[in-house]
């Protein structure tokens, strides 16, 4: 696969299963073995690690959207930042529920295997 193609998969992860709660399309992205490196991560792994962390967002911030500011590809790594809006109806990473606007900036860097996300390494900023 090509970057631009790693990329359209990267859109599809963030516009359709965070931006639009499609838990489903992490089936279609994500190999079995899919492995977040991350210490605030459940540990799951596969398609599940993915909607684990979504069901945990959208707890705690139930109209999250996630913007992509930046993404560069390079063999079979993607790097992505971003940055995620919503209100804090939940409480989200041992902060209670505050019911206020929520920024929150992070790079991500994936790895893929073949057409299907492999790993990734999450570096998340303090919410603002």
């Amino acid at each position: 696969m090509t970057g631009p193609a790693h990329k359209a998969i990267i859109h599809r992860l963030y516009d359709e299963v965070f931006n639009q709660d499609r838990l489903d399309v992490a089936d279609e992205l994500a190999r079995p073995d899919f492995a977040i490196h991350d210490r605030a991560s459940d540990q799951s792994v596969g398609p599940d690690a993915i909607k684990a962390t979504q069901r945990r967002l959208r707890a705690a911030f139930p109209d999250l959207q996630i913007h992509i500011e930046d993404m560069v590809a390079e063999n079979d790594r993607v790097a992505v930042r971003w940055i995620m809006r919503g209100t804090q109806s939940g409480e989200f990473m041992g902060r209670p529920a505050t019911g206020q606007p929520v920024e929150q900036h992070a790079i991500v860097i994936f790895r893929f295997d073949g057409d299907r996300l492999a790993e990734t390494w999450p570096v998340v900023a303090n919410a603002r």
